[in-house]
C-alpha cells in the first residue's frame, strides 16, 4: 500500500484555522517588532563604533563584527522567547493529559 508523506487532512485544516486567529497575528507581529528592536539596538550601538559618522566605508572585518552581533541579538531574543513560552505550553499539555495516578491496579494500589 502506498503511504502518503506530509501532513494529514486534519492537520492541514487545523493549521489553516489556527493561522487565522487574531492571537496568532498578534504574536507574529510582536515577534517581528521584538526582532526589529533588537536589530536596531545592535545597528545603533555597534555601527557608529565601527565607523565614525560614515567618514569612511566599513571594512569586511567591521561588517563581520556587526553581523556577529546581529546573530547574538537574534539568537538571544529567540531563546528568550522560547524560554518564556515553554512553561505555558507545558501547562497546556499537562492540562489535556489524563491523570494516570492510581489508575493501575498492578502495583497494589
Amino acid at each position: 500500500m502506498w503511504k502518503r508523506w506530509g501532513p494529514g487532512p486534519v492537520f492541514a485544516y487545523e493549521s489553516l484555522l489556527n493561522a487565522r486567529r487574531w492571537q496568532v497575528y498578534a504574536g507574529r507581529s510582536l515577534f517581528v517588532v521584538v526582532i526589529l528592536v533588537g536589530m536596531t539596538i545592535v545597528w545603533v550601538t555597534r555601527d557608529h563604533l565601527a565607523s565614525p559618522a560614515a567618514a569612511r566605508p566599513s571594512t569586511y572585518n567591521q561588517m563581520a563584527k556587526i553581523g556577529e552581533w546581529f546573530y547574538y541579538a537574534m539568537a538571544g531574543i529567540q531563546i528568550s522567547l522560547v524560554m518564556l513560552a515553554a512553561p505555558r505550553s507545558r501547562r497546556r499539555i499537562n492540562l489535556h493529559r489524563p491523570s494516570t495516578r492510581n489508575a493501575c491496579a498492578c502495583h497494589g494500589n
